[in-house]
């Protein structure tokens, strides 16, 4: 991971925790999968952007 991904993931991981949201069981992996996916453009419809990480924390 490098450039902007890094902070990417970083949010990912933070800015739930705040709202009640319990990220340490989060599957790193898919975590990280997640942010290189958005990162190359991959998913671009903002609602399956916006709905991968809850489905991350979901599966926790």
């Amino acid at each position: 991971m490098d450039g902007d991904e890094r902070p990417a993931r970083m949010r990912t991981a933070v800015f739930p925790d705040p709202n009640g949201v319990d990220t340490a069981a989060v599957d790193q992996d898919r975590a990280h999968d997640f942010v290189i996916d958005v990162a190359a453009g991959k998913p671009q419809e903002v609602p399956l952007v916006a709905a991968a990480p809850r489905a991350l924390h979901a599966g926790v």
